[in-house]
């Protein structure tokens, strides 16, 4: 059976993101996909510490605020009207911490909450950034094989894949 707090088919990640728990003290990183001023903020707000990171879109529209070298500086960045009119409490703009590294020799920017730039070095947000890509490669590799699956299902026995995947 469905657990209804995993939502329908019909809800989009974002959407169900909204009612993620977040804990204090805590680093989350996340897809670019959940690039959205209004969850960001709302991530941030609802604790003490909540922080986040993830990867820059390469159109990301900010205006420098502080150079703290060329790979790290503070940014202010533009919160669309499209977002204002749906949330009329959210400012005009917001900061975050915008970073470049090099990254299999690709240049890579990511955004953060963590504002200190002595205290979490633009290597070390890099490496965090890094583990959670490994984590995503180990799900598309399971995509993959359960895609593998469902053409094996359909040929074969249903429960050979049930007892080798869990489902399919």
């Amino acid at each position: 059976m469905l657990d209804a707090r995993m939502g329908g088919m019909s809800q989009g990640e974002l959407t169900l993101a909204v009612d993620l728990q977040n804990i204090d003290q805590s680093l989350t990183v996340f897809d670019r996909a959940y690039f959205w001023a209004a969850f960001l903020l709302n991530w941030q707000s609802q604790g003490q510490d909540r922080h986040s990171l993830m990867r820059a879109k390469d159109n990301l529209r900010h205006e420098v605020i502080v150079q703290h070298d060329e790979h790290d500086c503070l940014v202010s960045i533009p919160v669309s009207p499209t977002a204002r009119k749906i949330d009329p409490q959210l400012p005009s703009h917001w900061q975050a911490r915008l970073i470049l590294v090099q990254l299999g020799g690709r240049k890579r920017r990511f955004i953060t909450s963590l504002m200190d730039a002595s205290r979490y070095t633009v290597q070390e947000l890099a490496k965090l950034y890094m583990q959670r890509w490994e984590i995503e490669l180990g799900f598309l590799e399971i995509k993959h094989s359960l895609q593998s699956c469902n053409g094996r299902c359909e040929a074969n026995s249903r429960s050979w894949c049930d007892r080798s995947y869990g489902v399919c």
